[in-house]
């Protein structure tokens, strides 16, 4: 069974912990919660008929450091950028992250899994500020992917996770190997005592 880091990188307020709850909980949180904790959320799920565990830090600016980013990013396999479609400010933060994961994430492959998200997308059209074909221009000149999502649908947030997944796994083909071979020996190594 492969095990996927992923980072969740995003200004406050765009939408990252909800996403991560409709991971958890398959459930919009219609209720009060911190959004600004930073912390770790793992779930089992299925892709493409295949056990998979992910990994997700839900990360917040409010304690973040370059320390703690450069740590952070060298530890993740995969990142997922996140704006909101509604927030200009957000959208140029995205070139930040992107910059933070260039200098800090060393290449173990040709390409590092980064997805860019834009969030949001069941506002009324006239609260949008960021159209798609920017987030499109910007995914393609970073060579990410990109996808639009409301954090509102269970199924788009799904989507969105089995998208890093399949990307993560298709630069680290390797990582189910690895797993699968580390555990196997865990379970001989607990017969023999």
């Amino acid at each position: 069974m492969a095990e996927y880091k992923i980072i969740l990188f995003g200004q406050d307020g765009v939408g990252k912990s909800s996403t991560v709850i409709q991971l958890i909980n398959s459930h919009f949180p219609f209720y009060d919660y911190d959004p600004t904790i930073e912390d770790n959320y793992r779930r089992q799920l299925i892709v493409e008929k295949e056990i998979c565990i992910i990994d997700v830090l839900d990360t917040s600016t409010v304690y973040e450091t370059e320390e703690t980013r450069e740590k952070m990013i060298g530890e993740a396999q995969g990142f997922i950028i996140m704006y909101s479609i509604e927030n200009e400010q957000s959208f140029l933060k995205v070139d930040h992250y992107l910059q933070s994961i260039s200098k800090f994430k060393k290449r173990e492959t040709n390409e590092i899994p980064i997805l860019i998200v834009a969030n949001k997308i069941d506002l009324e059209n006239d609260q949008r500020v960021i159209s798609t074909e920017k987030g499109e221009q910007l995914a393609s000149k970073s060579n990410s992917k990109y996808l639009e999502i409301s954090a509102k649908s269970t199924e788009s947030v799904m989507g969105m996770y089995n998208t890093i997944i399949r990307q993560t796994s298709s630069c680290f083909p390797n990582l189910k190997k690895k797993y699968t071979k580390k555990k196997w020996y865990k379970v001989f190594d607990n017969f023999k005592k």
